[in-house]
């Protein structure tokens, strides 16, 4: 079997998780390949407000000055939500992120 090549514009660690987890589990059809597709971009979406929490913190001031939740608290849920539901359609087990 040639080698898979994941979709351009995913990060290192995205391209990795598409790449191995076609290799290991032999996935050859594209509906399953899009479910795996969208877990690698949720991965990436997780990673990225992980960063910027990071950079930022969990909280931020409103407009009025009010310390609120940072937004990317909910995208960083939404994402892993994502992440592992795009796992379990395929029927595996999500790898630990």
């Amino acid at each position: 079997m040639a080698k898979t090549v994941a979709p351009k514009g995913l990060s290192r660690e995205a391209t990795e998780l598409y790449e191995e987890t076609i290799s290991n589990f032999g996935i050859e059809d594209s509906t399953h390949r899009q479910h795996l597709l969208r877990a690698a971009e949720a991965l990436d979406r997780m990673r990225q407000a992980q960063a910027e929490l990071k950079r930022s913190g969990l909280v931020t001031r409103d407009r009025h000055g009010v310390l609120r939740a940072h937004p990317c608290i909910g995208i960083e849920r939404a994402a892993l939500a994502a992440y592992i539901s795009a796992f379990r359609l395929l029927k595996l087990e999500p790898p630990e992120v």
